[in-house]
Order: structure tokens, then sequence, then C-alpha cells
């Protein structure tokens, strides 16, 4: 799971074009004290780095538009697959209003509301 996180992270990093040499080493070592963390402290680090992401999104240029569907496809399938539901359902449900024939997307969009009922 700590890969995930880092793997989210340079993903932001590279989207967006921020080197890493910039990113606080706090961010960096975050994921590798989640080893020994508890399982709340866990999901809450998650989802702090989903919103680091999530804010690297929201910075990129409309001209990128296709690399920030790819990076929002990316960021929804890892909230999904950390069993962060609640977190990733609006990111499915935009990737559904860029592209309405993604069957991907609406499959997983529907098994996440059935799991947040």
């Amino acid at each position: 799971m700590k890969e995930v996180a880092v793997a989210l992270l340079l993903l932001a990093a590279l989207v967006t074009g921020v080197h890493l040499s910039g990113l606080p080493l706090r961010l960096l070592s975050g994921p590798a004290a989640l080893a020994s963390a508890g399982a709340a402290q866990q999901r809450a680090a998650y989802a702090h780095s989903a919103r680091l992401a999530e804010r690297a999104l929201e910075g990129l240029e409309p001209s990128r538009k296709a690399d920030r569907i790819k990076a929002r496809q990316l960021l929804a399938l890892s909230l999904y697959k950390q069993g962060l539901y609640k977190e990733a359902r609006p990111h499915f449900e935009s990737l559904l209003k860029a592209n309405p024939k993604d069957e991907e997307a609406r499959k997983l969009l529907a098994e996440i509301k059935k799991k947040t009922k």
C-alpha cells in the first residue's frame, strides 16, 4: 500500500512538472512510516495523499486535458483499490462526464454506489 501512496505522489509530480527536490521530505517519508501505523492512521494518510494528488490535478492547464483525464483515472482506480470508495466516487463521476462511453468507469461507479449505501 505504501507503494501506491508513493506512486500517487510521483504521478502528481510528473503531471504537474514539479521536481521532487522541491517537495518537503516529510511527504516522501510519510508512506514509509505507514508500515508501523494503525489502520485508521493508514486510511487517513492515504486520504491525505489523495487530496494532494487532487490539488495537483486541479492545477493542470486546460490544454492538457488528456493528461488530466488519465491522471484522474489512475487516481480513481488507486482510491478504489485502497477501499476509499467515498473519495473515489467523484473522480469516477467526472470521468464519466468526460467520456460517457467508458464502461469500466461506469461499472466501478455502480459497485461504489452499492458499497456506500
